[in-house]
């Protein structure tokens, strides 16, 4: 299996963060029912709009939490994170679309689970198991380089 490297530099610029990895392996990403997977990102649209209470997009915790680690580290200009993206196209009544059915399990999550680190991770692996098949492992990485298997 490859492995996943955290540098060093990273952790001397984020020294709380937690790292969750899921690992899947045997799953069938191919697209069998486009419907299920519209479903699920129209669901996680309505579940987003709970995040969209503030009237100064920045001021959104959700947000601004991304806009500040963002900032230490060199991006393009103008670079966002991918939850604020997701988010503003909520926001502007623009939907979701599919890309396919792994990255479309993970934003319909992402989307609505942003500030539950470890629920989202699980949630995640489970839908991925249920969904596409194989076997799925989480584990989350400290600043300690410490790893925790939280499923699998």
């Amino acid at each position: 299996m490859p492995k996943f490297i955290v540098e060093d530099d990273f952790w001397s610029l984020f020294p709380q963060a937690k790292i969750g990895t899921v690992i899947c392996q045997g799953i069938d990403n191919a697209v069998r029912d486009v419907a299920f997977y519209e479903k699920l990102l129209r669901e996680a649209e309505q579940e987003a709009h709970t995040f969209l209470d503030w009237e100064e997009f920045s001021s959104n915790p959700v947000i601004l939490v991304w806009r500040e680690a963002f900032q230490k580290f060199k991006t393009k200009k103008g670079a966002r994170c991918s939850i604020e993206a997701l988010l503003k196209r909520v926001k502007n009544g623009h939907s979701i679309g599919t890309i396919n059915p792994l990255v479309d399990i993970y934003n319909s999550i992402y989307e609505t689970r942003s500030d539950a680190f470890h629920l989202a991770l699980n949630e995640l692996a489970e839908s991925v198991s249920r969904n596409l098949g194989g076997a799925v492992k989480v584990e989350v990485l400290d600043s300690q380089h410490k790893v925790m298997t939280i499923l699998g």
